[in-house]
């Protein structure tokens, strides 16, 4: 229900009880107008913010993953997806761990359950993700805890961020140091 005045509108909320006579027919009604327009704004506010948050997920240039505290995916971003090969509707229902590499899976596993148990309110790691095609592909996952009211965890969210050419990069520089340190030492 609206109320208006002029070019204004008042959105109300209404009640009504019938009050009947003694022969059960309507003699009078109670009404009861409730002005709603901080519950219409707080709603929009919160609509906004929804939608502000979506789309920062959706359209974020780093890969980022929405999961329940046993590491089933709930939402995967567009990034997320490109990293892995996967289309969001293959990982999501799926555990994130199924794309670890197997000798960073351990680790990953014990990160998650001190950060479910709220021993650690975060953490960073750096490890290998298996994509659709099989190739390994370094990454820096970095992982928080969204509590519910309660404290209770509720979703554990993951940003994760492309690094392969950095560690390929670090390969090849640690190579040649060693490449050079032997040749220097051959020549003493």
């Amino acid at each position: 229900l609206e109320v208006r005045d002029g070019g204004n509108a008042t959105p109300l909320q209404a009640w009504g009880v019938p009050i009947l006579d003694e022969v059960g027919k309507v003699k009078y009604c109670v009404g009861v107008f409730l002005d709603i327009t901080e519950r219409r704004q707080s709603m929009r506010a919160l609509q906004e913010r929804e939608e502000f948050f979506r789309t920062l997920f959706d359209d974020s240039p780093i890969g980022m993953t929405l999961a329940f505290p046993d590491s089933t995916l709930i939402n995967v971003n567009r990034a997320f997806t490109h990293l892995t090969g996967y289309t969001k509707e293959e990982l999501v229902g799926g555990s994130y761990r199924n794309l670890s590499h197997p000798l960073d899976a351990a680790r990953e596993s014990y990160l998650d359950e001190s950060l479910v148990e709220k021993k650690i309110p975060h953490y960073s790691l750096e490890k290998r993700l298996l994509t659709k095609e099989g190739r390994e592909v370094w990454c820096k996952k970095s992982s928080s805890l969204i509590l519910g009211v309660n404290e209770d965890p509720l979703f554990i969210l993951g940003v994760v961020e492309n690094i392969h050419d950095q560690k390929e990069a670090e390969t090849v520089l640690r190579n040649s140091e060693e490449r050079f340190r032997v040749l220097t030492e051959s020549i003493n």
